[in-house]
């Protein structure tokens, strides 16, 4: 027992003398030079439950705001296990950007890889990017915009004001961001949920809930639910498209489309795999940022009453100078939409749309008297 009491006090005097060592090099990570100012935070956390912290204004987060009053437009953190540098500061971030594919390159954490699929749109790159370019300009270049897209648009934005003019007050956010869905799912996948049991929407919305949870996979979690999501929702692309591949003599002229077509060449990259990462992966892209553009757009003109006067008195004017007044928009009315676009761009810039973008070095540099860590 004796014996045991000593092996106790030396545990515990062990580990006295290791802990905070451990913590001071948490906070304060060795590096041959200067790291930027600022907090490591907890070990293991970091500081993922500040950032975390929800909040209602569009402008920079508290959590950036205050941590640019403490140390400066330049300041190092740690968010979900890794360490990250944090620049607000203009001459640097154009650096950063400047250097794209010599001393950065675009990244996104392995949480969200492991998430959207290795071969995802964000992460593409090489070759796998320059077929998913040539993809998105097959559907949204100026050409499809000007023959296709733009009719398209204006039937399903017709028919969501018809159904919104029968209720006494709409969720602007939910009716929005419901006709990009599906708009996007269309253009996708010819996907219609009022003519088929799979709610692909309902997947993809729990998928997004949880998308930057704490990944803790246990029944009932945000994080449990967005894999649930995710694995239904993939489901049904697959499913989708093994059904054009069994049936190829159908067209749709969507993008599935266009992937099997690139599937079916000699010395195609796209495996069933990566198409199916591929097509997970674009209503992120393109819906999530429209919908958030469009919901800003009407909340700024709502509060700034003479620049609604003015895209009203645009609009007005294009409706009075058609030669048919029940025609669609055309694209020389659509061109002309001066101060619309305007506002779009406005919108844009001051909301946020992407408030933050991943970049990681490939090798260790110094910034500013600063060194960034490869």
């Amino acid at each position: 027992m004796e014996y045991l009491g000593y092996v106790f006090v030396g545990i515990v005097t062990l580990l006295l003398v290791c802990i905070p060592h451990w913590l001071r090099s948490w906070r304060k990570p060795q590096c041959n030079g200067k790291l930027p100012p600022g907090s490591m935070g907890w070990p293991i956390l970091g500081e993922t439950l500040q950032f975390s912290t929800p909040y209602t204004n569009r402008g920079v987060s508290p959590f950036i705001r205050k941590r640019m009053d403490r140390y400066g437009p330049l300041f190092r953190t740690k968010l979900l296990g890794w360490p990250f540098v944090v620049s607000a500061d203009p001459d640097v971030s154009r650096f950063v950007l400047q250097q794209e594919g010599k001393l950065f390159h675009c990244w996104y954490m392995e949480s969200f890889d492991n998430l959207f699929g290795p071969q995802n749109v964000l992460s593409s790159q090489g070759a796998l990017h320059k077929c998913l370019r040539s993809l998105i300009l097959s559907q949204f270049g100026s050409e499809s915009l000007r023959t296709r897209v733009l009719s398209q648009v204006e039937d399903l934005v017709l028919k969501k004001l018809q159904l919104w003019s029968n209720h006494t007050s709409v969720d602007l956010k939910e009716g929005i961001t419901s006709m990009m869905f599906d708009f996007t799912a269309k253009m996708i996948c010819n996907y219609d949920e009022s003519k088929t049991p799979e709610k692909l929407r309902e997947n993809y919305s729990a998928f997004l809930s949880g998308l930057i949870s704490f990944p803790l996979n246990i029944p009932g979690t945000s994080y449990w639910k967005c894999l649930k999501g995710r694995e239904r929702a993939r489901k049904t692309l697959r499913n989708r498209l093994l059904e054009r591949l069994a049936s190829p003599e159908r067209e749709h002229k969507d993008i599935m489309d266009f992937i099997i077509q690139e599937m079916k060449k000699d010395d195609t990259i796209l495996t069933e795999e990566i198409a199916v990462d591929l097509l997970f992966g674009l209503p992120f892209g393109a819906n999530e940022t429209t919908s958030s553009t469009l919901i800003l757009a009407v909340q700024y003109l709502g509060s700034h009453p003479s620049a609604l006067a003015e895209i009203t008195r645009e609009h007005e004017s294009i409706l009075r100078n058609r030669k048919q007044k029940d025609s669609g928009i055309t694209w020389e009315e659509y061109k002309s939409m001066s101060f619309t676009m305007m506002v779009v761009n406005e919108t844009v810039r001051m909301g946020s749309i992407l408030p933050s973008i991943f970049r990681k070095v490939d090798k260790d540099i110094e910034i500013k008297g600063t060194v960034w860590i490869d």
